[in-house]
């Protein structure tokens, strides 16, 4: 993952909404780009945002992220 990548990792989340997808997209905005994350989800441009679907809490005290979705 380089910084120029952003372009290709929003198409593949957007276009095909894996896990795996918006994972990659969402590391590589907290990589590059924490100015998008409002403390609740990531602005991805043209209106669109990615917000984090976080499990229960587990034994650390952790709330782990399960999935991710596009609105």
């Amino acid at each position: 993952m380089t910084r120029y990548d952003y372009e290709e990792l929003r198409a593949a989340a957007i276009d095909n909404p894996t896990f795996e997808n918006m994972e990659a997209l969402a590391d590589w905005l907290r990589t590059y780009d924490m100015s998008s994350w409002n403390g609740e989800c990531f602005d991805i441009d043209d209106g669109l945002r990615l917000y984090p679907v976080y499990g229960d809490e587990d034994e650390d005290g952790c709330f782990p992220i399960i999935a991710y979705k596009i609105a």
